[in-house]
This record gives C-alpha cells, structure tokens and sequence, in this order.
C-alpha cells in the first residue's frame, strides 16, 4: 500500500467515525448536494447556531486530507459580519486555528465539535481585542487591490515622524532622507540619478493597534485619527495636504513582543 492509499484510508475511516457520530444527532444533517460547492470536500454537515438574535446556518466542509487538516466553516450570510466580529473573514468563513490538542489525527470526533465550539463563541461576540491581537490581518482586508512592494532603507526604530517617500508604479521606497533612497537606487542601478522626491511622508507611532471602526476610509478619517495620536503629526499632515497635491504615505508603527508592525496609508494631497 502506497503512502498516498495510506492517507486516502485514514481519511475514509476518519469521515466513517463522523458519519456514525452525528447521524443520530439531530442538531446535524449532512449535505449531499452541497459538496460540489466547496473545492476537496468529502463532506459538508449543517448545524444552527443561535445568537446575536439570529438563527445561523452553519456550513461544516469536511476536506480530503481530513483529519490531518482542519474542517472549514462557513457561516451562511456570514459575510455581514465581517469586521464586526473578529475571525470572520468577507466571504462568511471562519478562521479558526485549533491547538495542538485539538488536532489530533487519531481524534476526529474531538476535532469537528472543537471547531463548532469555536464558531459557537465567535458567534456569541468574542472580546473585540482579538481584532487587536490579529491587527495587522483585519488591516489588510482589502485583497481586491495588489499592495506595492515596499522597501524600508532604515530600521523601523529609527524612522524619524517626517520621513522621504519614493513611488514609482509598482514600488514604495522609504527612508529618512533624500540621500539614503538616491544612494540605494543608484547602488542597484549602477547609474547617477537625480531623483524628483517630496518629503511627503510620515511615521506616527501607535499606543495600541486598532479597532476596526477606527480604520481611515477617506481622508477626513485619516485627519481624525492623526489628530487622536499625535499633534505635531497632525500638522505636519495638514502642511502636506495643502501644499501638494501628489500622493503621500502615513506610516503607522506599533511595537508588540515579538517586534514591530508597520502598516501604511496612502493619502492625495489637495
């Protein structure tokens, strides 16, 4: 028997013991006709879970490589909650990432109703600081739109508040001065160059991550909450916003235990 036969076997008896467990529950019913709607699924089974004065349809997909990998939840209109509750992602589905104990091969039973406890206090309303322990993932939740690539040329401590910002297409060079970007683009290019380049750039550094309600959707936002952190960056903003009209970038800084956490915003001037 080969290693691949090996898994396909442990996947079989790992659904079979499923099977057997929740048939007789009534608070399951497995969905036939729904697995071709999710990619390497070999099983869906419903629940409903009651909260936030809502009835949710709960969609437990069991994959292929169950139970080396972890079931997949989606919750049906889940979407709507999305940067209301934390670990919900736009599309309505989970992110739930069991420990250790949790994913155990040999306990896939053990495994199926961790995740729907899960899903349970996600949907009851967890503590809104885990969308500050997971910032810089809500942070990013635009994926429609391609990031640039960043380069930083100074260490993330010693950004300065006002900072030089160079964008060409599809790249973002930071620094704390001219001379640092000039020297790095000239030291990859092997050419002389004269670079035009605004100090249209600013580092504010963060007490705390945020909460999504505080993330800046416009301009009059990003006023707001510089104005909340720091004063002299909020003038140095409001300088740059009336004397140029080209693009510029809000670095924003937080230090957690395990180093820092850089996230940007790009601005237009008036």
């Amino acid at each position: 028997m080969s290693l691949a036969d090996i898994f396909q076997q442990i996947n079989k008896d790992a659904v079979r013991k499923l099977h057997i467990e929740l048939s007789g529950d009534p608070d399951f019913e497995e969905l036939i006709e729904s697995q071709n709607h999710y990619p390497n699924c070999v099983a869906v089974w419903r629940t409903f879970i009651n909260a936030q004065d809502k009835n949710w349809e709960v969609h437990i997909v069991i994959l292929k490589d169950f139970p080396f990998s972890v079931p997949k939840v989606f919750i049906m209109g889940g979407e709507k909650l999305f940067l209301k509750l934390p670990h919900i992602d736009k599309d309505g589905s989970l992110c739930i990432i069991p420990n250790e104990v949790a994913i155990n091969s040999k306990n896939p039973v053990g495994l199926f109703f961790h995740l729907v406890n899960s899903t349970k206090r996600i949907l009851q309303g967890t503590d809104e600081a885990d969308f500050q322990i997971e910032f810089i993932s809500y942070w990013g939740r635009d994926e429609s739109k391609r990031e640039p690539l960043c380069l930083l040329l100074n260490s993330p401590e010693k950004l300065n508040i006002s900072i030089h910002i160079y964008i060409r297409k599809k790249i973002v060079i930071i620094a704390n001065d001219r001379m640092t970007i000039t020297e790095w683009i000239e030291n990859q290019s092997g050419m002389d160059i004269e670079l035009e380049m605004e100090q249209n750039g600013l580092c504010i550094d963060l007490n705390e991550p945020l909460l999504p309600e505080s993330y800046p959707n416009s301009l009059y936002d990003l006023l707001a909450l510089v104005n909340s952190i720091s004063s002299d960056g909020y003038k140095l903003l409001i300088q740059r916003i009336i004397e140029s009209d080209e693009k510029g970038i809000i670095i924003f800084r937080n230090i957690t235990k395990n180093g820092y956490i850089l996230l940007g915003v790009v601005y237009k001037g008036l």
